[in-house]
C-alpha cells in the first residue's frame, strides 16, 4: 500500500498530466515539443481559465497540502512540494501573454517571478535532498542540475523548438524527486 502523501502526489501528477493532454488536444496549433505547459492557460487561450483555475490552482493548492503535511517528517521534500506548487499557484492566478514572451506586461513577469521560484527553489531543494540522502543522491543531483538549464531554455533562442519538451522533463524530475523523497520518508 502507498504512502498517504505519495498517493495523493501521484495522484496530482496524473491529473496533471490528464489535463494538459486533454486541454492541448483542443487546440491544433499545440505542440508538446515546442509548447510550454503554461501555453495552455496563456491569456486569450481556448479554455485558458479551465487551465488556470481548473487545473494549475487546484495542483498548487495540493502540492501547498502536501509540503505542510511533510514540513514536520522531511522538510527538504516539502520546501521542493512548496515550490513546484507556488509555481503552479502563480502561475494559474496570473496566466502568461501569448507566446510567452521574454518580456511582457506584468502578469507575464509575476508569471516568471513564479517559474523561477518552482525551477530555482526546485533545484535548490533537490540538492538539499541529495545532500541528506545516501543511495539516490546520485539521481537527485541529476535532476538539480537539469532544472534550472530547463527554466533558461524558455528564453534561450535555439531551444525555443523544443523548450515544451525540456519543460516536460523538468516536471518529471520535479514531480519524480518529490514522490521519491516521499517514498524515502
Amino acid at each position: 500500500m502507498l504512502p498517504p502523501m505519495l498517493a495523493v502526489t501521484l495522484a496530482i501528477a496524473v491529473y496533471l498530466l490528464v489535463a494538459i493532454a486533454a486541454l492541448a488536444s483542443a487546440r491544433p496549433e499545440y505542440s508538446h515539443l515546442r509548447d510550454t505547459i503554461s501555453q495552455l492557460g496563456e491569456r486569450g487561450a481556448v479554455r485558458a481559465k479551465l487551465m488556470g483555475r481548473g487545473v494549475f490552482v487546484p495542483v498548487g493548492l495540493g502540492l501547498w497540502g502536501i509540503a505542510l503535511w511533510m514540513r514536520a517528517s522531511n522538510g527538504h521534500a516539502a520546501l521542493l512540494a512548496f515550490c513546484i506548487g507556488t509555481g503552479y499557484l502563480v502561475g494559474g492566478a496570473f496566466p502568461c501573454d501569448r507566446g510567452l514572451p521574454p518580456h511582457g506586461s506584468w502578469r507575464q513577469q509575476i508569471h516568471e517571478a513564479s517559474g523561477f521560484i518552482e525551477y530555482a527553489g526546485g533545484a535548490y531543494s533537490i540538492y538539499r535532498l541529495a545532500s541528506a540522502q545516501g543511495s539516490l543522491a546520485w539521481l537527485f543531483y541529476g535532476a538539480m542540475c537539469f532544472v534550472p538549464f530547463a527554466a533558461a531554455a524558455a528564453f534561450i533562442r535555439p531551444l525555443r523548438p523544443v523548450r515544451g519538451l525540456i519543460q516536460r522533463v523538468a516536471e518529471c524530475l520535479l514531480f519524480g524527486t518529490l514522490a521519491l523523497a516521499i517514498r524515502a520518508t
